[in-house]
């Protein structure tokens, strides 16, 4: 993501008193943090989201885009769609099996499976999965909304067909990652192969 390591400080703390407040509120509640302090950028993540190394890079990787956006000032804060544009550049960086999967969890201790989507029916409505309780959402963007990221990001590489990664996008997203391909083919000129690298320098 070509962030300089010495260019902010990371914490890790408990956040479950935190948690259990603000869930009891009825509000969300944040498994990561980016501040500046004292003129030092700082990224803070829950150590209760450590146990799962996918759900913590997740994580992580939406607060280092914040690191890009906001601490490198190319956003104000006072953005009404920054988080959305964090969680879509998490995607542009390649992270975005991670970000993707991590934006809807469901609880499979149970049945031991899911449902993929159809139609006008998302993830939740299918999996009969209710608030705290058979799922876990993080981020700010929808499942539909990574799924058409992810097909825009195989566009703009040149991957006019699903590619061989998408195998590890949970089956919701990935039925729109799908979808998504199959209109930009039906719309859209064939995309030249580019070079991420070139892509990552301009920004």
């Amino acid at each position: 993501m070509l962030v300089d390591p010495e260019s902010f400080a990371l914490e890790l703390y408990d956040g479950a008193g935190e948690k259990e407040v603000i869930t009891a509120s009825g509000k969300s509640y944040a498994v990561g943090h980016f501040r500046m302090t004292d003129g030092r950028l700082v990224i803070s993540l829950d150590q209760r989201e450590t146990s799962d190394p996918r759900h913590l890079t997740a994580i992580a990787v939406h607060e280092l885009c914040h690191l890009r956006l906001l601490g490198e000032g190319r956003i104000s804060s006072s953005r009404p769609d920054g988080e959305r544009l964090t969680d879509l550049l998490t995607v542009y960086f390649g992270f975005g099996i991670f970000a993707t999967n991590a934006a809807m969890r469901f609880a499979r201790a149970e049945r031991g499976f899911t449902v993929v989507t159809r139609g006008l029916l998302d993830d939740r409505t299918m999996n009969a999965a209710t608030h705290n309780a058979g799922y876990h959402r993080l981020g700010y963007l929808s499942s539909a909304e990574f799924g058409y990221a992810l097909a825009c990001y195989c566009w703009v590489r040149g991957e006019a067909e699903p590619p061989s990664w998408a195998r590890y996008v949970n089956p919701g997203p990935r039925v729109h990652m799908e979808q998504g391909l199959a209109y930009l083919r039906r719309t859209s000129r064939r995309p030249v192969r580019t070079d991420v690298e070139t892509h990552d320098r301009r920004l």
